[in-house]
C-alpha cells in the first residue's frame, strides 16, 4: 500500500470522525460516558480501564489522551488512533475497516491498486 496516499486517506478520514462513532464501533458503552462541553471522558477501551475514567476526547479537536502513563494511549492522537489502538491493528486495517464504514470504496480500491507496478 502506497504510503503517501494511506497518509491522505488518514487524514480524510479524521476529519469526519467522531467520539460517539469511534466508541460505538469499539463496542464501548457510550452510556458509561461523562460528557461536558469541551470534553468527554470515559473508561479506556486500550488498556480496559473499569475503574477510573482516564480517557479524555477532545470532540472539538477530534484527539484524545489516556491519562494512565503506562497506557499505550496515554501519548494522546487522532479519533483513529484511538480505534487502531484499541483494536491493536496497523494503520492499514484502521484505514480499510472506517473506508467500508463510510461507503469509500472508491478510495479503497485506488488504495489497495497503488502497489501494482507501473
Amino acid at each position: 500500500m502506497n504510503r503517501g496516499m494511506l497518509e491522505e486517506l488518514i487524514a480524510r478520514i479524521n476529519l469526519v470522525l467522531d467520539a460517539e462513532r469511534v466508541l460505538f464501533k469499539i463496542n464501548y458503552r457510550v452510556d458509561a460516558l461523562q460528557q461536558d462541553r469541551d470534553s468527554i471522558k470515559a473508561f479506556c477501551p486500550i488498556h480496559q480501564d473499569t475503574m477510573i475514567r482516564n480517557l479524555v476526547i477532545d470532540p472539538n479537536r477530534k484527539r484524545f489522551r489516556c491519562q494512565y502513563f503506562n497506557c499505550a494511549g496515554h501519548p494522546g492522537g487522532t479519533l483513529l488512533d484511538l480505534y487502531r489502538l484499541s483494536r491493536n491493528c496497523s494503520d492499514e486495517e484502521a484505514v480499510r475497516f472506517w473506508c467500508e464504514q463510510l461507503g469509500w470504496q472508491g478510495d479503497l480500491k485506488v488504495l489497495e491498486g497503488s502497489d501494482e507496478p507501473d
